[in-house]
C-alpha cells in the first residue's frame, strides 16, 4: 500500500510540473510561433489557411515600365524589391513584436507592442484623419489549428506521465 501511495504522489508531482512548467512554455512557444507564421504564409490559418488581401505593389497592373516623358528614362511605379517582397514584412517589426508571457492566473497570454498591430490585425481606417483604409490582414486570433496542436501536446504529456510500466 505504502508503494502504490508514493507512486500516486510522485505522478501527481510530475504532473504539477509539466501543467505549471513544461506545458505553458510549450504551448507559449507554440502559440507564438504559429502567429508568427502568418508573415511566412502571407495568411492566418485559423481551420485552413485564409491569405491575405494582395497588396497594390505586387499586382501585375502596378508593376508595367513606363517611359518618362521628360527624361526618356524608363522605369516602374514600384521598385523590383517592392514588387516582391512579402506582405508586412518591410522592417521586421510586427512580426517580431509577437510574445508570449502567462499572467498570474498561469494562463498565456500572446501580446505585441506594435502601434500598428491592431488596425493590421483587424483592419479599418488610419493615417492622419483616419482616411486610409486598411485591409484587415490577421495575424492573431483564435485558431482551430493551433488548438489542436495544443491538445495534442497536452495528451502526450500526460500520457507520458501515467504510462504504467508492466
Amino acid at each position: 500500500m505504502k508503494d502504490l501511495f508514493n507512486d500516486l504522489k510522485r505522478l501527481s508531482n510530475e504532473a504539477k510540473r509539466f501543467i505549471t512548467g513544461t506545458l505553458p512554455r510549450e504551448v507559449g512557444k507554440m502559440a507564438e510561433d504559429h502567429f508568427r507564421d502568418s508573415f511566412h504564409n502571407e495568411g492566418f490559418t485559423d481551420e485552413t489557411l485564409v491569405k491575405w488581401p494582395e497588396v497594390e505593389r505586387r499586382k501585375e497592373e502596378n508593376q508595367k515600365i513606363t517611359k518618362n516623358k521628360k527624361t526618356g528614362k524608363k522605369s516602374s511605379r514600384y521598385s523590383r524589391k517592392q514588387q516582391t517582397s512579402p506582405i508586412l514584412t518591410d522592417s521586421g517589426d510586427l512580426g517580431d513584436s509577437i510574445k508570449w508571457d502567462m499572467d498570474y492566473n498561469k494562463e498565456i497570454v500572446i501580446t505585441t507592442d506594435s502601434e500598428y498591430a491592431q488596425i493590421h490585425n483587424e483592419g479599418g481606417m488610419a493615417g492622419r484623419g483616419k482616411k486610409v483604409k486598411i485591409p484587415k490582414r490577421q495575424f492573431m486570433g483564435p485558431s482551430k489549428q493551433l488548438e489542436k496542436k495544443i491538445e495534442k501536446t497536452l495528451i502526450r504529456g500526460v500520457d507520458l506521465i501515467f504510462e504504467f510500466k508492466k
